[in-house]
C-alpha cells in the first residue's frame, strides 16, 4: 500500500469513527477541562472515559499527522480498549468494527 492510500485510508477510518460516535451517543458536545489534557497515562484512562479520548485526542492527532503526510502510529491496539471501557454495552459493534480496521491498517509493518 502506498502512501497516499494510506493517508486515504485513514481520513475514511476518521470519518466514519466520529460518524459511529455520534450515533453510539458517545460524543460528548462540551470541551473538556484543561487538566485533562496533561495526561501521560495510556489513553489518558485515569481522566477521561476512552470514547472522551478517542475525540478530543485521537481524532485531532491524526488528523493532524494525516495533512501534514507524517508518519502514522503502529500498533495501536484500540479494540482491546474499547472492549475493556465499553464491557456489557450493546449496540456498539459498528464503532467497535471501525476500532478494529484501525488496529489492523496499522498493525506493525501495515503502517
Amino acid at each position: 500500500m502506498n502512501d497516499k492510500d494510506i493517508y486515504l485510508i485513514t481520513k475514511y477510518l476518521l470519518t466514519e469513527l466520529e460518524r459511529h460516535l455520534v450515533a453510539s451517543h458517545k460524543w460528548q458536545i462540551a470541551p473538556l477541562d484543561i487538566h485533562q489534557l496533561n495526561s501521560t497515562a495510556p489513553f489518558s484512562c485515569d481522566v477521561m472515559p476512552f470514547e472522551n479520548w478517542l475525540q478530543f485526542i485521537f481524532i485531532p492527532k491524526m488528523h493532524v499527522l494525516v495533512d501534514a503526510k507524517h508518519p502514522l502510529p503502529s500498533n495501536m491496539q484500540l479494540l482491546p480498549m474499547a472492549e475493556q471501557s465499553w464491557a456489557g454495552e450493546s449496540n456498539l459493534q459498528a464503532l467497535l468494527s471501525v476500532l478494529e480496521q484501525f488496529d489492523l491498517h496499522y498493525a506493525g509493518d501495515n503502517a
